[in-house]
C-alpha cells in the first residue's frame, strides 16, 4: 500500500500569489477634510499614484497584509489588507482612509 503524503496534495492545490499583486489596483478613497475624493493606484513596478501623480520614493516592506511605502520627505504611507479590503494610513497626516474600487 502506497502512503500519500498529506501535504503534498494541499501544496499542490494552492496557488502561490506574489504579495504585491494583493494590492496592485486603482482605488478611490475620500479626504474627510477637505471632502476631496482622491484616485489612489498601486503599479506592479511597484509605484503609488495618487491623483495621476507619480509619488517619489520606494517599497520598504511587503508581505500578503501590509506594502509600506517610504515618500521622498521622509514620511511612510501604509497600506494594509484586512480581510480583502484595503486602507492606507499617512503618517504626514496622521489619518487612515479606507480604499475602494471606483464603480
Amino acid at each position: 500500500m502506497f502512503k500519500f503524503n498529506h501535504h503534498f496534495f494541499h501544496s499542490q492545490n494552492k496557488q502561490h500569489v506574489e504579495p504585491l499583486q494583493l494590492f496592485v489596483g486603482t482605488y478611490t478613497f475620500l479626504d474627510t477634510k477637505t471632502n476631496k475624493q482622491h484616485t489612489f493606484q498601486i503599479t506592479a513596478q511597484p509605484q503609488i499614484i495618487i491623483d495621476n501623480t507619480n509619488l517619489k520614493g520606494s517599497v520598504i516592506g511587503l508581505t500578503n497584509r501590509k506594502l509600506t511605502f517610504l515618500d521622498h520627505y521622509g514620511y511612510q504611507l501604509i497600506i494594509i489588507r484586512n480581510d480583502n479590503q484595503l486602507s492606507v494610513y499617512d503618517e504626514a497626516e496622521d489619518e487612515t482612509y479606507p480604499l475602494t474600487k471606483p464603480n
